[in-house]
């Protein structure tokens, strides 16, 4: 999901303070009994001892340390998450701060944890109290708990916007002058945005108005493009898909599904982009949304969506956190393309066909759904060209009526099969000259046109050698 792995704190402290590292601690005492004892710490009168045992859970939990899937189970075991929302109450503000950055480490890609944080007494409460104080660093920190929250289990997301003040208090965030706390607004929303369940609670609460000036922003940089795309993609699951209206140019519209596109490519990859950890899932649920609108969808494709969705499900795989889902929108995204026949030239191009064997194979853990989805858009892909090339079968085409037609039904029903329409005439070879064709064809329209060509010289077409009215050299790629 578009989830953070970090908080504002300086993570460069992990690297460079020698005396937080495992080899001199396991020396004194185990890394389980040291996450016990700091868990305890938190129950401290002392504030600073609050803070320097969140800041310990904090560093344990976060992905950069060697334990930490191992430690974020045991932390939520061992009854960290409830102490560490009473640290948010502390006087000090260090305590605050780490509590909230060991939440919101807890939370992430943890669906358990996510859920435990949730349903904790005053939690959410204490975090809303937070968003509505005037500290907005802290604001940042106690709003990323919410984000990864919502990203990472989506059965949270019906107690996050149930809390009183919650989504009035992320509304007020979204336009505050502090763009780390802004952004982190915009997730939040774009992350509730994918729970069905919630999109009429977010639409009577104001959340598109909100998000609404968030695209027509003008700036640059990474950080920037993300906004705007994350900005998009909520409006995109709110409103399914109809953004029309919603930029005030057309190219700020395709810069922002030039944006989104490239953050799918970013996030099949596993990278890190502008510090937001995107899964492909965040990605292709707003996608299946936006490519529902007809130039949207013409936009998406030149941009290279095509090589993204073949390449993602080739690739696919049952693991990560909805994984099936993800391979579902994917197909579903690439029916609704191959509705034209352009569009399908442009999936054979990508590489769509070998994908779709490779679901069809049925060995990654596929439902069935997925492989019959898979199938009618294999057969889809296909059915044009079966019905073409048949007429022209030596045996099951000789009584074929396509040899009875003039070139412009012939180049209509060439559209139709392969997504194009320019057919010029068969040019005879002779000893001289070589037949020259306006573009240059690809493998499969070469072999095509060297098969018309020997079976008009052999008068295997209409039984005898002169040429057939109507057949017509392919010069397109297919």
């Amino acid at each position: 999901m578009d989830g953070y792995a970090f908080s504002s704190c300086d993570l460069a402290r992990l690297a460079t303070d020698a005396s937080l590292t495992d080899e001199g601690e396991e020396a004194a005492m185990p890394s389980e009994e040291r996450i016990r004892t700091n868990i305890i710490q938190l129950e401290s009168s002392n504030p600073g001892e609050v803070a320097a045992a969140a800041e310990f859970l904090f560093e344990r939990a976060h992905t950069s340390h060697i334990r930490s899937g191992e430690n974020k189970e045991q932390m939520r075991r061992d009854g960290a998450i409830p102490v560490l929302f009473a640290a948010l109450g502390s006087p000090a503000r260090g305590a605050r701060f780490h509590a909230c950055s060991a939440l919101s480490e807890l939370a992430f890609r943890n669906e358990l944890n996510c859920m435990a944080i949730s349903q904790s007494e005053g939690g959410l409460e204490a975090i809303v109290e937070i968003l509505n104080a005037d500290d907005v660093a802290l604001k940042e920190d106690a709003l990323l708990v919410v984000n990864n929250c919502a990203a990472f289990c989506e059965d949270v997301c019906t107690a996050i916007v149930s809390c009183p003040g919650m989504l009035d208090a992320i509304k007020s965030l979204v336009h505050v002058s502090a763009a780390g706390a802004s952004s982190v607004a915009v997730g939040t929303m774009n992350c509730l945005s994918r729970c069905s369940v919630v999109q009429q609670v977010l639409l009577h609460a104001g959340v598109l108005e909100a998000l609404l000036p968030v695209v027509r922003i003008h700036d640059s940089g990474d950080k920037h493009e993300a906004h705007i795309a994350r900005a998009t993609m909520a409006i995109a699951n709110l409103t399914e898909g109809n953004c029309e209206g919603v930029f005030e140019t057309v190219d700020d519209r395709n810069a922002a599904l030039a944006t989104t596109v490239k953050i799918l490519s970013k996030s099949m990859k596993g990278e890190n982009w502008a510090g937001i950890n995107f899964a492909p899932y965040s990605v292709v649920y707003p996608l299946s949304n936006l490519a529902l609108s007809g130039d949207n969808k013409e936009v998406l494709m030149e941009l290279g969506l095509a090589d993204q969705l073949s390449q993602l499900i080739q690739e696919w795989k049952l693991v990560g956190h909805q994984s099936t889902q993800t391979l579902e929108l994917a197909l579903h995204i690439t029916e609704n393309l191959c509705e034209t026949q352009n569009f399908q030239a442009s999936m054979r191009a990508a590489g769509m066909m070998q994908a779709l064997d490779a679901v069809l194979e049925g060995t990654r853990g596929q439902n069935v759904r997925v492989v019959a989805q898979a199938a009618r858009i294999l057969n889809k892909m296909t059915e044009g060209h079966v019905a073409f090339s048949m007429g022209y079968h030596t045996r099951l085409g000789v009584q074929s009526p396509l040899f009875q037609l003039d070139e412009l039904i012939m180049g209509k029903i060439a559209k139709l099969a392969f997504g194009c329409a320019a057919i010029t005439p068969i040019a005879l070879h002779s000893d001289n000259e070589q037949a020259t064709v306006a573009a240059a064809p690809d493998e499969r329209t070469a072999r095509l046109n060297a098969a018309l060509a020997r079976m008009q010289h052999s008068g295997q077409m209409l039984g005898g050698g002169s040429p057939v009215r109507g057949l017509r050299r392919m010069n397109t790629l297919l």
